[in-house]
């Protein structure tokens, strides 16, 4: 009998382990690749164009501060020469930083919370403030009323490469006005947007490099 029981509890032993051992391993999976702002996301073909304005702003901020930094070393070494660049670039910073809280307030207080997504920041932008946002041949650019009236255009090699399809009230975005442009070209290009602004004084006109699908 006490040969039975122990064989009982080798045999439950054995079998513990054998089902340890066959238990389903998890595959690991590799990591998830964090999105690098230079590479190219989805495209869209709806933005508020304050959200491009500031997209501008940033890249433009980004490009002045090393600009900034490069002279600052240059002067610290003895070249006296540079200190008038320095000071313009300074002040185009100050412009800039202006510009961009004066769109922040502008959003928070005007635009309704119901938005298209910003587009993806870029880390860094190239000489010509180059970094693409991803679009489609169809494009819409959101307004509000109160901004007044602006333009906008695809160019390629400074020729303009789209029309404007009209001008009517976002079905999507309530309270918003949408500027529908359209082209049949496809690549690189440049989005040119022209508008009264009221921080300068004036008509301004900007532009950010698109890739269109």
């Amino acid at each position: 009998m006490k040969t039975m029981y122990l064989f009982f509890i080798f045999s439950f032993l054995i079998g513990v382990s054998c089902s340890s051992d066959t238990q389903p391993t998890i595959e690991q999976t590799e990591p998830m690749e964090i999105f690098s702002s230079n590479n190219v996301e989805e495209p869209q073909n709806i933005f508020l164009e304050l959200y491009l304005h500031q997209y501008f702003l940033e890249n433009e901020l980004t490009l002045l501060n090393k600009r900034k930094q490069e002279l600052t070393a240059e002067i610290e070494e003895g070249n006296d020469e540079k200190i008038p660049d320095l000071e313009e670039v300074q002040q185009q910073v100050e412009i800039y930083e202006k510009y961009q809280s004066y769109n922040e307030e502008l959003i928070e207080g005007i635009i309704p919370i119901d938005r298209p997504p910003k587009p993806h920041p870029c880390d860094n932008p190239g000489s010509d403030n180059n970094c693409p946002v991803p679009t489609l041949g169809s494009f819409n650019t959101l307004v509000h009323p109160d901004q007044g009236e602006i333009s906008t255009v695809f160019l390629n090699d400074d020729e303009p490469v789209s029309e404007l399809n009209g001008v009517e009230e976002s079905e999507k975005y309530q309270g918003l006005i949408s500027y529908n442009i359209s082209t049949t070209f496809i690549g690189e290009a440049v989005l040119k947007i022209t508008k009264y602004y009221e921080p300068a004084g004036s008509e301004i006109s900007y532009e950010v490099h698109v890739i269109i699908e």
